[in-house]
């Protein structure tokens, strides 16, 4: 991945590494929220997720960005969609269940 802070002028005073985290974070969000919607619509690729094992990626990713809550509920709607679209990742990864911990803690 190239590095964006050298290419970043923004005169806000924020270090340009700040300014390109952020934009990655916006970038990262956009991502999720599309796939999201993607996944209440086409089954084919909730289940090409499934065979592929991302869910395991997309519960690293609301783990490691819980500190920002935007990216942490795209994953979570992320996530849900696809339990509703593929019963056999509902039933066997109970995401449901993980889904309510981690709202409920």
């Amino acid at each position: 991945m190239h590095d964006l802070s050298s290419h970043i002028s923004t005169g806000t005073g924020e270090p340009d590494s700040v300014i390109a985290n952020k934009r990655r974070a916006c970038v990262l969000e956009r991502t999720l929220s599309v796939m999201s919607a993607i996944s209440l619509r086409n089954k084919q690729v909730v289940s090409n997720m499934f065979s592929e094992g991302y869910f395991a990626a997309f519960m690293e990713v609301m783990h490691s960005h819980l500190h920002n809550p935007s990216i942490a509920r795209q994953c979570c709607m992320l996530i849900r969609n696809c339990a509703v679209q593929e019963k056999a990742y509902q039933v066997c990864h109970g995401v449901l269940e993980i889904l309510l911990n981690e709202t409920t803690s």
